[in-house]
């Protein structure tokens, strides 16, 4: 007996008694609030592909069904009724991608001519593919119905309040407070304000420059910004891909181009110069000292109006995932 207990005795202190092992905790998850359907694409795929890279967890959040998109009444060929301008119903629109007029009763379509239920439907089955296509689960895409033009502190709160709650540990992405579109602005308005609150730590928070406030719009930035680009330049692959969701056009399968018929400019930019414009913290720029650089843009392409900005609306629509 007490050999034996000697003989225990010894290989305790040698730290051979098993140990319960201790799981390592891997990369903090990071959530990307998607203002509407292609903005996934056009500002957020390369942070996405490098997020991927470097082994987080991403989560895609839709805020709107983006139903408003006058890319609908460029795929029906004509405005209708439930247009954002119902004043100009019956007038036709132009496909400056197809260079021609759609006309949904003469040519095969799913649907036929898209009420804005169904094109809300279409963009959101696109955003699931497009997600699906930079890598990201299905299971961790998440949709909201806040009606494009119509976000609020009001709607827009609850959802990131939400997420915060699931993800406490998670990274947050979003748009500018300085962004040209309202949609954009609000979200990262919001955001910075519940930094200041200490409900979201600074380090955890990353602003982005929409592609068409920074290579379209021409509006200077009060803001200092980096340039990111893919870490792996194979992930250029996926950021195809994903925009191919955005560009094929078969209507009687239910493929209406949504992207191509709304931005084809963008993408076409995107595709020439795989990179996007973000800044970790807000830091003015002193106009005096340090002028920004004019926003850049393939050469020969013109300054245009942002075709999917819409009249605000001042209807709200409840937080409900699905």
């Amino acid at each position: 007996m007490v050999c034996f207990g000697a003989f225990f005795a010894h290989y305790q202190a040698q730290g051979d008694t098993p140990k319960p092992q201790e799981k390592k905790k891997g990369p903090d998850p990071v959530v990307y609030f998607v203002p509407h359907a292609d903005d996934e694409v056009l500002t957020y795929a390369v942070d996405i592909r490098n997020a991927i890279y470097n082994g987080h967890p991403v989560y895609l959040v839709l805020f709107s069904e983006g139903e408003h998109s006058i890319a609908r009444e460029v795929v029906n060929g004509r405005f209708d009724a439930s247009s954002v301008h119902a004043e100009r119903a019956g007038e036709r629109v132009f496909c400056k991608w197809h260079k021609t007029y759609h006309d949904t009763r003469r040519t095969p379509s799913l649907y036929g001519h898209l009420s804005l239920k169904e094109f809300g439907k279409v963009r959101v089955d696109d955003f699931y593919r497009s997600g699906e296509a930079l890598g990201v689960p299905k299971e961790n895409i998440f949709t909201y119905s806040i009606p494009n033009g119509g976000f609020t502190e009001h709607n827009v709160r609850p959802i990131i309040e939400h997420f915060l709650k699931q993800f406490p540990d998670a990274e947050f992405r979003t748009m500018s407070k300085a962004d040209v579109h309202p949609d954009h602005a609000k979200i990262g308005e919001v955001l910075e304000k519940m930094e200041q609150e200490n409900l979201i730590r600074p380090s955890k928070t990353r602003y982005f420059i929409s592609i068409f406030t920074d290579r379209f719009s021409h509006r200077p930035l009060p803001v200092k910004t980096d340039l990111m680009h893919l870490e792996d330049p194979l992930d250029e692959y996926y950021v195809l891909e994903s925009i191919e969701v955005y560009k094929t056009y078969q209507p009687a399968e239910g493929l209406y181009g949504t992207g191509y018929h709304s931005v084809p400019d963008q993408f076409e930019s995107l595709i020439q110069a795989v990179y996007t414009r973000y800044y970790d913290e807000w830091q003015p720029l002193n106009r005096q000292t340090a002028p920004h650089q004019p926003p850049k843009h393939p050469p020969g392409q013109p300054v245009q109006e942002d075709p999917t900005k819409t009249d605000p609306t001042e209807t709200e629509a409840p937080p409900s995932g699905k």
